[in-house]
């Protein structure tokens, strides 16, 4: 049926030849795209969505994905020129925070390398409280308090949520050191159930 359509079509552009945009465009009047729904272009990060786990990091088959810190940043981007549009980053991510567009128009004039080449984000990090090293992005500490406090045991949910706030300042090595200094070691709970 679309072959017959695109026939009459030519039959009736025959001695009004034109050249049209591909593979999106306008013509005739209509608004066309050959774009498949599938394609796999330019990965488009939501900021809002993005926890700064570094899912996308870790699974990025090409190594594309990369981050570097300065000041309390954790700043990432996504080399287009080396990305091989897999597609892990965006199964991975827990958030749905990576998409894979169809943008598919990926050159771009060296004045606009920046801007061009890399998908980039940012995202805050904490300090640990006790020795002032910066441990995890603030959006994944919340996100983790968030999920915490939805599948805890309700006997104990409202002081856990208290603990998770004290624990939630300290980096993982000081928060092994100190854990009974400032009463978050999760033992208690279990010889408060009764089951330590």
């Amino acid at each position: 049926m679309k072959n017959i359509k695109t026939l009459i079509e030519a039959l009736k552009n025959f001695y009004n030849q034109e050249t049209i945009s591909y593979p999106i465009g306008e013509w005739p009047g209509k608004k066309y795209s050959n774009i498949p729904e599938t394609l796999r272009g330019k990965p488009k990060v939501d900021e809002e969505k993005c926890i700064g786990c570094e899912a996308c990091y870790n699974a990025c088959s090409a190594f594309t994905i990369k981050f570097f810190e300065e000041g309390n940043e954790r700043k990432y981007n996504i080399d287009i020129n080396k990305c091989v549009f897999c597609g892990r980053c965006e199964d991975v991510c827990p958030e749905d925070a990576i998409k894979l567009s169809n943008e598919f128009e990926l050159t771009y004039f060296p004045e606009r390398k920046e801007e061009k080449r890399y998908v980039k984000w940012i995202k805050l990090l904490k300090d640990c409280k006790n020795c002032g090293e910066k441990f995890a992005a603030i959006d994944q500490i919340n996100k983790i308090h968030e999920r915490i406090s939805l599948n805890i045991n309700p006997k104990v949910s409202e002081e856990a949520s208290k603990d998770y706030e004290i624990y939630s300042n300290y980096c993982p090595k000081c928060r092994k050191i100190l854990s009974y200094k400032i009463g978050i070691n999760p033992t208690k709970y279990y010889l408060r159930l009764g089951r330590g």
